[in-house]
């Protein structure tokens, strides 16, 4: 009998384990996606205490290409001039779909997707972000949180301009200004495609024209846009040049000869980053001054 009460007692047991209900969750996963509403709602206002009062006092922030922002403060101080960047290039934060949310006793997790848009309205950027929560005294703070963007290795090792200028472009002879036979970089060439594309962790620009008499041109760079010489081939009248970000849609350049500067200026990219502007000044290979605005579209 006492073997048939035992057996009784655990079978009991077993049944009430199988039939016990796993926590209702669903209210708190709905807070965090309130929360990420509230953060997404005061970045776009400007507020950074608002984004920054998200977040727990020893909560770490890890934004792509920057340090990691390590408590309330310093997560308040990236914020603010995030957003004062943001403001300054008229560019909106969007949230995406939600594609994953938890929540474990005081801890819990979103992940989802996001883009951002310039003043047209037009998307410049999209990406996903990965976010840990910790609930304390009924709230529900953030404690680790991270995004990274879906652009190519190269352009975010680069910069945003980097990406802006990521693709194949096309001269607009009609809106371009280039006086005698000669355009950007390249010598007395009218370079009529520039392409732009990763090289691994640097970018490989390409371009191809024609020369004053009619003949196809080819040169190549392949660097980083830190403002660094690096070699150039195909180019009668450089051997080296350089890139220097300037902001996120503008790039200076500088292109060298025998040590000697033959080329300098700037190229800057639409708004909408359906066209880039490049403007040079200096000396083509033929020792003959020039000034030129060159139009290209992007393909």
């Amino acid at each position: 009998m006492l073997k048939k009460a035992v057996l009784v007692v655990t079978g009991l047991i077993a049944v009430a384990a199988c039939t016990s209900k796993a926590p209702d969750t669903t209210a708190d996963e709905a807070a965090l996606k309130a929360d990420l509403v509230v953060w997404t709602e005061a970045y776009n206002s400007g507020n950074a205490d608002g984004v920054a009062d998200l977040y727990a006092e020893d909560g770490i922030l890890l934004a792509p290409g920057a340090p990691g922002a390590v408590g309330r403060g310093a997560i308040r101080e990236f914020i603010k001039a995030d957003i004062e960047k943001s403001k300054a290039e008229g560019l909106t934060f969007e949230i995406g779909d939600t594609t994953g949310v938890g929540v474990s006793g005081d801890l819990g997790w979103l992940s989802g997707t996001f883009s951002v848009a310039d003043a047209s309205g037009a998307a410049v950027d999209a990406g996903k972000f990965l976010s840990v929560y910790r609930r304390a005294n009924g709230k529900w703070l953030l404690i680790r949180d991270t995004w990274n963007s879906d652009t190519a290795p190269a352009a975010a090792a680069t910069g945003a301009a980097s990406a802006a200028n990521m693709g194949t472009w096309k001269l607009n002879e009609a809106k371009s200004k280039l006086g005698p036979p000669s355009a950007n970089v390249g010598g007395s060439t009218k370079n009529h495609t520039v392409v732009y594309e990763a090289a691994g962790d640097n970018v490989k620009i390409t371009v191809d024209g024609i020369d004053s008499d009619g003949k196809a041109t080819h040169n190549e760079w392949t660097g980083k846009f830190d403002g660094k010489d690096y070699r150039v081939s195909g180019d009668p009248s450089s051997d080296v040049r350089s890139y220097k970000r300037i902001d996120d849609r503008t790039l200076e350049f500088t292109a060298k000869k025998g040590g000697t500067v033959t080329i300098t200026g700037r190229v800057a990219v639409a708004a909408d980053g359906k066209s880039r502007t490049v403007t040079t000044t200096g000396t083509d290979a033929r020792g003959s001054k020039i000034s030129t605005t060159a139009v290209y579209d992007k393909q």
